[in-house]
């Protein structure tokens, strides 16, 4: 289940970083010695955003001034640029529900994919129950052409209601944004994941991407094969987590037969959102080894 193509970005012989990943610590004066668990830690420290605030409410980061540095290595690490899938048929496609200035390039690159001869026996959207927020979610920008960098389908009408959530916006950005007329014709199963206990706070939070992932797999009788649709710079990391949780839960199918693709990332994403990616793929790369209990060395 060990996608290399991906965890070789982080992780090299003896669960050692990778010169990418240690000259980017060495650049932002983190310790560069030490082995990937100790790189994952010092990651959740020092590169996570601000806890309880969403990505689009993040800041410039402390590191801004290293960009120039930083972005390169960002780059050459698979952080930036398109992912594209290693075979042409899957039983499941399964999109990571998101935001919809995230969603639209993921389900573009769906859409550019099919049109190139893709195809799956089922397409399913995971998305949670998370309420629109009224500063960024608006109407003008769900349903103005204007406010859209990707053409919207022939004969597109706006709904008669705002969209409640993160789910029925999922729906929505579908039908707006998938223009083969193979693709539009194919059943899209849309599944809300429901926000589960935080056993830490006792109080419900909102479903995350391994949430949404074992709610799937909870829903599916058997994984024989899988494309996982993502956007950058989150493909890394959902991949990882995607690993994690099957081999959590035993299912092991061999890579590439399950395997995550998607979209470069937007032109607007900040250093810092690169950075907080960064440091959950590295947790999630680490949770992943020691679900398959691989032994530290």
């Amino acid at each position: 289940m060990l996608n290399e193509s991906f965890s070789s970005a982080l992780i090299s012989d003896n669960f050692l970083p990778s010169p990418a990943l240690r000259e980017i610590f060495k650049i932002i004066q983190l310790p560069a010695a030490g082995d990937i668990f100790t790189f994952s830690t010092l990651a959740q420290q020092h590169l996570l955003r601000p806890a309880g605030l969403w990505r689009w409410e993040v800041g410039a980061s402390p590191y801004e001034d290293k960009a120039s540095q930083l972005m390169p290595l960002l780059e050459k690490m698979g952080l930036r640029g398109p992912q594209q899938p290693i075979q042409q048929k899957y039983q499941t496609i399964f999109i990571h529900g998101t935001i919809f200035f995230n969603l639209r390039p993921r389900l573009k690159f769906l859409d550019a994919l099919w049109e190139q001869g893709l195809r799956a026996d089922d397409i399913i959207l995971v998305a949670g129950q998370r309420p629109l927020n009224p500063e960024v979610e608006t109407g003008t920008a769900l349903f103005d052409q204007a406010h859209c960098p990707y053409p919207f389908a022939p004969g597109w009408q706006p709904p008669a209601h705002m969209p409640a959530n993160q789910t029925e916006v999922g729906r929505l950005v579908w039908d707006q944004i998938i223009l083969n007329r193979y693709l539009r014709e194919q059943k899209l199963t849309v599944l809300t994941v429901p926000d589960p206990l935080d056993a830490s706070t006792g109080q419900k939070r909102h479903a995350n991407t391994g949430d949404t992932i074992w709610h799937w797999l909870k829903s599916s009788t058997s994984v024989r094969s899988c494309l996982a649709i993502s956007n950058n710079p989150f493909i890394g990391y959902q991949d990882a987590v995607l690993r994690e949780v099957m081999a959590e839960q035993k299912i092991m199918v061999p890579s590439p037969a399950c395997e995550t693709a998607g979209a470069a990332a937007n032109a607007d994403v900040g250093l810092s959102i690169y950075l907080d990616s960064l440091a959950r793929w590295l947790y999630s790369e680490v949770k992943f080894l020691k679900a398959i209990q691989l032994p530290r060395q």
